[in-house]
């Protein structure tokens, strides 16, 4: 069985995303260029990767990274299906939200390890979409829902539309991270600042 343990604390540095740029459609090597971006950012502090204590100053900032999307949790690997994609977001401090979009799927061949240097797989099509509002003022967590489609190689398309939970992390802001999940499914979307 897979257990989704991504986000707080640790975890985080095991599935990783951070912007950058390319031309052309992304690449499942782009995405392992977002992972070590990301992973340097998250491991940037002491400790790792911590929740932001104080809110930047920011009205509103672009993340960019990857969205991982597991749908078969309680099933061993080989009966389930998981997805890496790109992901951006904003986040908007001045009307207390997050909102964002994720696409360019490929479904990843043997994920147990949930190492993104070692992903193989074929291009799939799928969309995320998600919107979170802050948990209260001058909080540094959100929560809302994760919703979307993925189509795997076989043909099969899964519809969710789960709950889940983020928070900006890194000493300023540099990082955000959510994960939803519901029944069987779950997803992590892992972003850093651009």
């Amino acid at each position: 069985m897979f257990s989704m343990r991504f986000i707080f604390p640790a975890a985080i540095l095991l599935v990783a995303a951070c912007g950058g740029s390319t031309t052309g459609p992304l690449t499942l090597a782009d995405l392992k260029e977002r992972d070590l971006l990301f992973q340097e950012r998250a491991n940037s502090g002491q400790g790792g990767f911590a929740p932001t204590v104080t809110l930047p100053d920011y009205a509103t900032a672009s993340y960019s990274g990857v969205a991982f999307v597991v749908i078969g949790t309680d099933q061993p690997q080989g009966d389930s299906v998981a997805a890496l994609g790109a992901a951006e977001l904003t986040v908007d401090l001045v009307n207390a939200r997050v909102s964002g979009t994720a696409d360019t799927f490929f479904q990843i061949d043997q994920f147990s390890s949930l190492n993104i240097q070692q992903a193989e797989g074929d291009p799939i099509t799928g969309t995320l979409t998600y919107a979170l509002t802050q948990t209260a003022a001058g909080e540094n967590s959100f929560n809302g829902r994760v919703v979307g489609t993925i189509t795997a190689l076989d043909g099969q398309a899964y519809d969710f539309n789960l709950d889940g939970g983020g928070v900006l992390g890194g000493e300023n802001a540099e990082v955000f991270g959510i994960e939803a999940a519901q029944g069987n499914i779950a997803a992590a979307i892992l972003t850093s600042r651009d």
